[in-house]
């Protein structure tokens, strides 16, 4: 039978509300959405596990931290059952290094790995910048994991180097070594027009043609599951496309779920040889990513 590699990461979208409305947001967050119950979020873990090769579980949404009991007991459920546990934050909570460094500190204790930090032009329009520097240099202190996630378009303020300059740290790229750095890490991407991010004018897109090439390597490897239990093929744009929902925690189990994923041909192209295979010609110049083009051309069947 066909397999990709299997999978090593799953998000649970916990909560559809946000206190930002970031205009590249294509999540389309807002501030009276659902809310994922930690009686769900409980048993969705628990069918996550059954498969032995997710290591990672990434909390996520919305903005998690809204919500910080409820993410603390997802975290002591996640690491309970042997879960590397991240979550995904704009920091807004960070507002200065008292509290910073205790909520950090209960959720470390609970069983907190990582911190993924969104920090950029669109973020930073909600959230000061400031906030992310309380909640680098407490993850520092605490030993706690980061990784900065700074997604940019034409005429961007922020990017990694801007980044790392007003932390004071300098934040490797995670294709790029650093002797000094080992706790911290930074990725640069481009937006993804789709969402509320659809309403950006193509006029601030950067097309990366020779980055469109290339296998996806994280269509069902990185998985997506709802505040309804529905499974997702990756953590990007694809989750908006109700056709692309692989199956729902509440009906069937991973195992089974990921089986008859396997079976389509289109995830077979885009896992081995990538989404310009199953692209139209004359797609260059019109994709701001891989996730881009993917969501185009998967929108259609």
């Amino acid at each position: 039978m066909y397999n990709t590699q299997s999978p090593f990461r799953a998000a649970l979208l916990i909560t559809e509300n946000c206190n930002a409305s970031c205009a590249h947001c294509w999540f389309s967050a807002k501030k009276c959405g659902k809310t994922m119950t930690l009686e769900n979020a409980s048993n969705y873990i628990k069918k996550l596990r059954e498969s032995p090769s997710i290591s990672w579980l990434s909390i996520s949404g919305g903005e998690p931290l809204l919500y910080p009991d409820l993410v603390e007991s997802v975290i002591r459920d996640a690491y309970d059952l042997g879960f590397n546990v991240e979550i995904v934050t704009n920091c807004y909570w960070a507002e200065n290094r008292n509290k910073s460094i205790e909520l950090l500190k209960r959720l470390k204790i609970a069983g907190l790995t990582a911190l993924n930090i969104s920090s950029d032009d669109f973020h930073q329009t909600w959230v000061p910048f400031e906030c992310v520097k309380n909640a680098y240099s407490s993850c520092k202190d605490l030993g706690i994991n980061m990784i900065i996630m700074t997604t940019i378009m034409k005429g961007s303020h922020y990017n990694l180097d801007l980044i790392s300059y007003l932390i004071g740290d300098k934040i490797p790229s995670v294709n790029e070594f650093h002797p000094g750095i080992h706790w911290a890490k930074g990725i640069e991407s481009h937006f993804v027009p789709v969402g509320r991010g659809s309403k950006i004018s193509s006029k601030n897109w950067i097309y990366p043609s020779s980055m469109l090439n290339g296998p996806c390597t994280n269509v069902l490897r990185d998985l997506g599951v709802d505040i309804d239990g529905n499974v997702m093929p990756c953590c990007s744009a694809l989750a908006r496309l109700k056709n692309l929902k692989l199956g729902n925690f509440k009906r069937r189990n991973l195992s089974e779920i990921l089986e008859m994923a396997y079976k389509k041909q289109y995830f077979k192209t885009l896992s081995s040889l990538g989404p310009t295979q199953l692209a139209e010609r004359g797609f260059a110049n019109k994709y701001t990513s891989k996730c881009h083009l993917c969501y185009d051309v998967l929108k259609k069947f």
